[in-house]
């Protein structure tokens, strides 16, 4: 009998018998026990026993198999790419901090550590007061890749070792220890679970999921201070309803799969404008940075090859500059190409 139980349940019309005589707060209770792990309340754990949908306190994982794609297709909706401005994110801005301080932005020393930070985040096309710059000098600091240097009392911001090591380490890398520091200064472990979670879920970049998926997880987190951190985004086609998926870095960081989006991306016009999202790779925007003056911080990331500082090899080859143009703009304009092959000679 308990066979023949068993067998009925893991056949997908059986499951969905039973989930059509459970009330909608018991198989709302099962899905999040599923799909992310959130500890059903007893009154449901109960009723989840009568139907053999847990045993121990645990859904059986064959079980959990079948549920899963169920589940999974209820919550999960596809949107054609959605044109928004992205927000740069807190490693982004962290970026742009440590190449303006790699390239002595702040090298005129000031009075004040004040007067000196707001000078780099002039350089970075960044507001002085803006939390993630704080944050990113935080961050730089404590990983002793940047030190302050005192001049009787006039100060000035300066690289270290460390700093040039780590222009040298991959995105991922980078990432991971990045938000590994946030989510222990903050002490928000719950955005982890959060960003692991969605991970799991998200099929393509124009996937996204019912925001109340993660209700119980996402209690005391701010959907602002999700947002301005860089790894999720939101999407409301409605008043009524309110979506989430991963950005390329949360993506990135989640699954360690290379985003698509961040293979090609770049747009270069014929004046040598290089046009890069603000949800682009950060490291690809660092070897931009080193190379190029930036001069817009707007709706795109611009720099302007035609000012292009040599003095960028110290940390990254000409080479590797002038192919990552190559390979990642979606087309490259003939005057542009001509610019590029002069370089290379």
């Amino acid at each position: 009998m308990i066979e023949r139980i068993a067998a009925n349940l893991l056949h997908r019309n059986g499951i969905q018998r039973v989930l059509d005589r459970l009330d909608e707060a018991c198989v709302t209770a099962l899905r999040q026990f599923i799909l992310i792990g959130a500890n059903p309340q007893e009154k449901h754990v109960d009723r989840l026993l009568q139907f053999g949908l847990v045993i121990d306190g645990q859904v059986p994982d064959d079980l959990a198999e079948v549920c899963c794609p169920l589940f999974v297709k209820q919550v999960l909706r596809q949107f054609p790419a959605i044109s928004e401005p992205c927000m740069p994110s807190t490693f982004l801005k962290t970026v742009l901090i440590a190449v303006a301080i790699h390239k002595n932005a702040s090298a005129k020393t000031t009075h004040s550590k004040k007067n000196c930070l707001k000078n780099v985040a002039k350089s970075a096309l960044l507001p002085h007061d803006d939390y993630s710059v704080h944050c990113a000098l935080d961050y730089l600091e404590s990983e002793k890749m940047v030190t302050w240097l005192d001049y009787e009392n006039r100060y000035c911001l300066a690289a270290t070792p460390e700093l040039l090591a780590w222009f040298h380490n991959d995105t991922l890398k980078n990432l991971r220890y990045f938000y590994s520091w946030i989510i222990h200064k903050t002490k928000m472990q719950s955005a982890d679970k959060l960003v692991v979670s969605l991970g799991r879920l998200q099929e393509t970049s124009n996937s996204w999921i019912e925001k109340n998926v993660f209700s119980d997880m996402m209690r005391g987190l701010s959907m602002d201070w999700l947002y301005r951190l860089g790894l999720i985004r939101f999407w409301q086609p409605n008043q009524h309803e309110t979506y989430i998926q991963l950005t390329p870095e949360g993506w990135y960081l989640s699954t360690s799969k290379y985003p698509l989006v961040w293979e090609k991306g770049l747009q270069i016009s014929a004046d040598s404008e290089i046009f890069v999202p603000h949800n682009y790779d950060p490291m690809i925007v660092a070897l931009m940075n080193m190379f190029c003056k930036l001069t817009a911080n707007d709706y795109f990331l611009v720099f302007d090859l035609d000012e292009l500082h040599i003095r960028g090899s110290r940390i990254y080859s000409l080479t590797t500059f002038l192919e990552a143009i190559q390979t990642r703009c979606e087309e490259l304009p003939s005057v542009v190409q001509y610019q590029i092959e002069a370089m290379q000679n």
